[in-house]
């Protein structure tokens, strides 16, 4: 709750219950904790934010190619 950051933070997992200033980059999961107070865009793959957490910047979420699902044609499918 007491500890500040002034700068860039990397990483994967990251867990925030205090102030960071500067830009988050989480590959992977980010909590914000109720005291958590962000100044600079946010760039996250999954966010869990507690009621209270702040954010002074812009949240990115990476949007990722969702696999699509093809059907073989009905011509194919009468044959199996």
């Amino acid at each position: 709750e007491q500890a500040s950051v002034e700068g860039e933070v990397r990483a994967e997992h990251i867990v925030v219950d205090g102030v960071i200033t500067g830009p988050v980059f989480c590959s992977e999961l980010l909590e914000l904790q109720p005291k958590a107070r962000i100044t600079g865009d946010v760039h996250y793959k999954a966010l869990e934010m507690h009621g209270g957490a702040l954010v002074s910047g812009k949240l990115s979420h990476p949007q990722e190619s969702e696999q699509v699902l093809k059907l073989a044609s009905p011509k194919l499918a009468s044959n199996v």
